[in-house]
């Protein structure tokens, strides 16, 4: 099975097209396979892209308030809280 590149792009062959065609499944697949085992063992663990929904979800409803709102304190405290989920899901 393929994995699915899209949205990656090979910007001044950093990497190789081989690398990408090649090996990049193969490397990858053996990480997230470990993220999802981690995941099922544990309620505690969440795999990458499940914190990554619970931040988008997070967002819209941060963003909803700082546009009706003017700028105050607690907007700034409620981004730098989400900033620190989006990074803390990155890793």
């Amino acid at each position: 099975m393929s994995i699915d590149l899209t949205g990656i792009t090979n910007k001044n062959e950093y990497y190789t097209n081989h690398y990408f065609s090649a090996m990049f499944e193969e490397s990858t697949s053996a990480v997230i396979s470990s993220w999802n085992a981690a995941a099922r063992e544990s309620e505690e663990i969440r795999t990458p892209w499940s914190l990554l929904r619970k931040n988008a979800r997070q967002y819209y409803t941060f963003h909803d308030k700082f546009v009706r709102s003017s700028i105050n304190l607690q907007m700034l405290v409620n981004i730098k809280v989400l900033e620190d989920n989006y990074l803390k899901s990155l890793g």
